[in-house]
């Protein structure tokens, strides 16, 4: 028996969904842990995607194979007494044994959003970038069809020799504005570690005129054999070891949350200074702007029968809809 469930979860206090060997607070940990104190068993569980320190998912599935059955309403409801306030369930449903939350999904979208200037609202710092200046967008939109299609984009990873293969097929980067609010929507069935945000980030480069076109050009068609040198850290250094500038020439960057580490079960410490950014090494690109907002899996058949434990259960007994 395989169950797959959908769930949602504020970043912001876990060091990424994947556990970890020092026993850092992670989403799936906190998960299993639940897990395992109503089966009485360890239950191990495998996510649709492995989101970073800080990244949130609005839509986030994992699967697992429990050692005996719960009815789903019950393990539902259960779910959701026992886990944190910042992980909810939403709903629960049996699959195919062969179904994988990883390797079944057709794409996975994540977005990030950035606000330009103003005042961010403490409700949105979990999940909003502030970005001091204005951008020019339509400038970044026709660069952002640069990224659809197959490419290399072993400059936009870090750790590129972990992965068998650098290559990634992008169905496409939308950027949509609201007021003065940036969506990056960035689909692919698959992503590196800090692909998406060092694509945001270079495309901020495009928009605050510190990078052209044809620089991404040369990026994507590996002319050039180095890292991406438009994304920064949280401390304000760039990946390839740049100083930030200290001329005062270039805009300050509020941190709405720091990288700073913490002890486990604490919450993020709140920096109040600004950090001074280099001339051509852009604002840095922040995880807690970033989102896992949708995963779609092709349609699959359940089991026959009109018995609750054969559908889809939500709050409420309401179908789960496989998006």
């Amino acid at each position: 028996m395989r169950l797959l469930a959908e769930c949602s979860y504020v970043g912001a206090f876990f060091m990424g969904w994947q556990r970890q060997s020092m026993g850092e607070r992670t989403i799936q940990s906190d998960i299993e842990q639940v897990l395992e104190r109503m089966y009485k068993t360890p239950v191990g569980i495998i996510g649709a995607g492995r989101t970073d320190t800080l990244v949130s998912a609005r839509q986030q599935f994992f699967h697992f194979d429990p050692p005996f059955a719960i009815p789903l309403h019950g393990l539902l409801r259960g779910m959701n007494t026992l886990l944190p306030w910042d992980i909810r369930i939403h709903a629960v449903r049996e699959v195919p044994g062969n179904f994988h939350a990883r390797k079944s999904a057709l794409s996975k979208t994540y977005v990030y959003r950035l606000q330009m200037g103003g005042v961010l609202s403490p409700f949105d710092a979990w999940t909003v970038h502030l970005y001091p200046g204005k951008l020019n967008v339509p400038r970044m939109r026709r660069c952002a069809a640069l990224f659809a299609g197959e490419h290399d984009f072993r400059p936009f990873t870090v750790q590129p020799e972990a992965y068998h293969s650098t290559v990634r097929s992008v169905d496409g980067v939308r950027i949509t504005q609201k007021d003065g609010r940036l969506t990056f929507a960035v689909t692919a069935q698959g992503f590196m570690r800090h692909m998406v945000r060092r694509i945001v980030g270079t495309l901020v480069e495009v928009g605050r005129g510190a990078m052209t076109t044809e620089e991404v050009r040369d990026l994507l068609s590996t002319k050039i054999n180095r890292d991406c040198p438009y994304f920064k850290d949280g401390d304000g250094t760039s990946q390839n070891g740049d100083s930030p500038s200290q001329n005062g020439d270039s805009p300050s960057f509020h941190f709405a949350l720091s990288d700073l580490p913490r002890e486990k079960g604490t919450v993020p410490i709140q920096e109040k200074g600004t950090v001074p950014l280099a001339a051509k090494a852009g604002p840095p690109i922040h995880a807690a702007g970033l989102m896992l907002e949708k995963v779609v899996y092709p349609p699959f058949a359940l089991p026959k029968g009109d018995s609750p434990s054969f559908r889809s259960i939500r709050q409420g007994d309401s179908p789960l809809p496989v998006r």
